[in-house]
């Protein structure tokens, strides 16, 4: 068959030549970079198969090829209409930027779009927080702290967010009033509680608002 493709020009003869190659390297999977070139042509030849973009990038993906799998992924992003497939894609994209490529803005991007169209998203919401953190950009994180706890379901869950929340508007923000606030917010779900009514009363007073 390679010989056959060799000898074809016709652009309809060579895609049905290269579909049925691939499918020969993929099932006794050897030679994975010339699988590689012949999915390429395939995508060159026929930009929207679906079949083929995803067979190439797990062919990139097993050769480490970050870069290539970040490229495709967001092809195969924009070319998809299926809010599904849209999600997947964003959180495999986040992972990548994140870790692999080490690109933090376009995995905060990816996690914010994800939130977009689900805001209760539990993953998203936990690497936004991470790379904000890991970014020091602290009055974002103060915001994805707040989306967190707007959704928590519990007492328990709400004290333990305003604590962080109050931690970072407190120590990376230095912002005593904000800190107040949130404290205060906890002496709301914690009434008669010493700790927490020494800290509201130590940092309204360094506020000059007790």
């Amino acid at each position: 068959q390679e010989a056959e493709l060799e000898r074809t020009v016709d652009p309809r003869k060579r895609l049905d030549i290269l579909k049925r190659l691939t499918q020969v390297y993929r099932d006794r999977d050897v030679n994975p970079q010339r699988a590689i070139e012949l999915y390429r042509e395939i995508l060159e030849l026929s930009p929207g198969d679906v079949q083929a973009s995803r067979a190439l990038t797990s062919l990139y993906e097993r050769a480490g090829d970050h870069q290539q799998v970040s490229d495709l992924l967001r092809e195969q992003y924009e070319r998809s209409r299926s809010p599904t497939e849209h999600a997947a894609i964003l959180k495999r994209l986040a992972e990548l930027w994140h870790h692999d490529l080490e690109l933090p803005d376009q995995a905060i991007w990816a996690c914010e779009t994800l939130l977009e169209r689900s805001p209760a998203d539990r993953e998203a919401l936990v690497r936004l927080q991470q790379l904000l953190e890991e970014q020091g950009r602290y009055a974002e994180l103060l915001r994805a702290l707040q989306r967190e706890l707007d959704q928590a379901g519990n007492k328990d869950a709400k004290l333990k967010i305003l604590r962080r929340m109050a931690r970072v508007a407190e120590l990376q923000l230095g912002d005593e009033d904000q800190a107040a606030s949130i404290w205060s917010e906890l002496l709301g779900l914690l009434p008669g509680n010493l700790e927490v009514i020494d800290k509201v009363v130590s940092l309204y007073d360094a506020s000059a608002r007790y």
